[in-house]
């Protein structure tokens, strides 16, 4: 509950500040290991995602959309939940990042076929770099990214349009209802 949050207050900070996804990578999704790919991908179904790929190479995979989130879920017994940017040119993202004094946790081995550079927030969540081998594409929906956001220019708008919504996403999250406005 606490890492949806932080992740649902950074989406908003991303958007409010009209910043990109695009210097950590070209596609982002929540990165999933399960136990059980049939069962996990039939769960999702009923939340209304649909499967948008799937294969057995290199590990047990599937792919699923709602047309704004993107869920990568792979056939693991370890568990790992964390926020994924599959990266068309991932040396230069990560050389980049470590100039920016970023210190990855565990790097790609010479021969991975997937390079992943695996890095935490200072809170703990994981993030993890991939090499996109072309296989994973954003979905075209709205995002809180990519959604268009007016900047308040006063008090009033800017609690009409942030402080307000914010706080109603808050109570729906501690209250168990559903995230019909997101």
């Amino acid at each position: 509950m606490r890492n949806n949050f932080l992740l649902i207050i950074t989406l908003l900070l991303v958007a409010a500040k009209g910043l990109s996804q695009s210097k950590l990578g070209d596609v982002a999704c929540v990165y999933v290991t399960t136990n059980e790919l049939d069962s996990s991908m039939a769960f999702y179904e009923k939340l209304g995602f649909q499967k948008t790929g799937s294969n057995t190479f290199p590990v047990p995979w599937t792919q699923a959309s709602d047309g704004s989130l993107l869920i990568m879920m792979r056939q693991d017994a370890n568990p790992y939940i964390g926020l994924t940017y599959y990266v068309n040119d991932i040396e230069k993202v990560a050389d980049q990042l470590e100039k920016d004094n970023i210190v990855f946790t565990q790097k790609p081995k010479d021969g991975d076929l997937i390079k992943r550079y695996y890095l935490k927030s200072p809170d703990g969540f994981n993030i993890m770099l991939a090499s996109n081998l072309g296989a994973f594409q954003q979905p075209a929906g709205a995002t809180m990214i990519n959604r268009r956001i007016n900047i308040p220019t006063n008090n009033a708008e800017y609690l009409e349009n942030f402080v307000i919504p914010l706080l109603i996403l808050i109570h729906q999250l501690h209250s168990g209802k559903n995230w019909a406005i997101l």
